[in-house]
């Protein structure tokens, strides 16, 4: 009865280890209670306040509630167009160098 299945041993959920379901991710919270859960989780230079009202902005209601996945989804959007910016500087002086 209470065997894993093999799909479950072959392909845990992301953070079943440490005894948290995927669910628990998509679960809707205020915001005081998502700025405590991500409080020791190293964001690098980003704004919290900044970061909240765009992820409210993905639900199409008006509850002040956001789901740990829409942050952590539009914090990686975030770090995607840092890294993209930051490949696309070296390649655009390169073809400046070259056009001359």
């Amino acid at each position: 009865g209470d065997e894993p299945s093999a799909a479950a041993i072959l392909c845990p959920q992301r953070f079943d280890n440490k005894g948290v379901p995927d669910r628990e991710f998509l679960v809707r919270r205020p915001k005081e209670e998502l700025e405590k859960l991500v409080e020791g989780f190293k964001m690098g230079n980003v704004d919290f306040e900044a970061l909240w009202d765009e992820a409210l902005d993905l639900f199409d209601d008006a509850m002040p509630l956001v789901s740990l996945d829409a942050l952590l989804y539009l914090h990686s959007r975030k770090i995607e167009g840092e890294v993209a910016e930051r490949l696309a500087a070296p390649a655009s002086s390169t073809q400046m160098v070259a056009a001359r």
